[in-house]
């Protein structure tokens, strides 16, 4: 298996072909407005589309956002459940993966805090995705994670890397029903990896303002709609993402040297 990566980063539509900016691509994670993890990624070109590269670290308590009260926020964290009632979240994750030009998820894996390795493999037909659990080079019997449709996307919680990806492939490659598909890994390796579709219109943004490096920047704001709650997507001109908003679990994304003043 091969030893997991540092990460990657996305960006820039350019001639309805998606293109990813290769500068810095650092985000504070906030909750209630105090930082409590941190994430980067970036993309390449590679022969099959895109590669993505990731990272993120997270600690989070239930008294740190509003919840999670339950274990359906938490199952879709991406990162590991503490013991007993506190709703703790540690997380320490390492992902790679690889995506068509149109942002169809190919494979990856993603690697926790334990070393342990999971993989997505979808079959040919792009109706499966095999996911396998790798841990002191014991791997387990792969589960089977049936898809509905063939175009879907990797999206852990606390990665932007996934909004990031979203945003550019949707803009240029947009779905007649403005819904995309995500997977969405679960919290520990007893809780399989859950399907969910989300709304976004990349033809509709509102105006916004901020500054990045203290220099104004003209903002898009995009609603991104979750069955569990709404994401407010900020981008530049360009399509790169600035900050993210998530009503659940309640975590804000922010670029490094961005600010939003709206």
């Amino acid at each position: 298996m091969t030893a997991p990566l540092r990460f990657l980063t996305l960006a820039a539509i350019l001639a309805s072909v998606p293109a990813f900016a290769a500068d810095n691509n650092s985000f504070a994670i906030l909750s209630k407005g105090k930082q409590v993890g941190k994430a980067s990624y970036t993309v390449d070109k590679v022969k099959e589309g895109w590669r993505v590269r990731s990272r993120f670290e997270v600690h989070l308590t239930a008294g740190d956002q509003n919840g999670p009260s339950n274990d359906s926020a938490l199952d879709e964290s991406g990162g590991k459940r503490g013991g007993g009632s506190s709703g703790m979240i540690e997380a320490q994750v390492t992902a790679e993966y690889k995506t068509t030009p149109e942002g169809d998820f190919l494979g990856g894996y993603l690697s926790d805090q334990t070393q342990t390795i999971t993989s997505f493999t979808p079959d040919k037909s792009r109706t499966t995705v095999a996911v396998n659990l790798t841990q002191a080079g014991a791997s387990s019997l792969p589960t089977m994670l049936p898809v509905p449709k063939p175009d879907f996307l990797l999206a852990p919680t606390f990665d932007p890397a996934g909004l990031q990806v979203l945003l550019t492939t949707a803009a240029a490659h947009p779905h007649e029903d403005k819904t995309y598909l995500l997977i969405v890994p679960g919290a520990s390796n007893r809780q399989p990896p859950t399907l969910q579709y989300v709304a976004l219109d990349p033809s509709h943004s509102e105006p916004a303002q901020g500054t990045l490096d203290g220099k104004p920047l003209t903002l898009k704001h995009y609603t991104l709609r979750f069955r569990s709650g709404d994401a407010d997507l900020y981008t530049d001109d360009a399509g790169t993402l600035m900050q993210a908003e998530l009503a659940k679990p309640a975590v804000t994304f922010t670029r490094a040297k961005f600010v939003l003043t709206k």
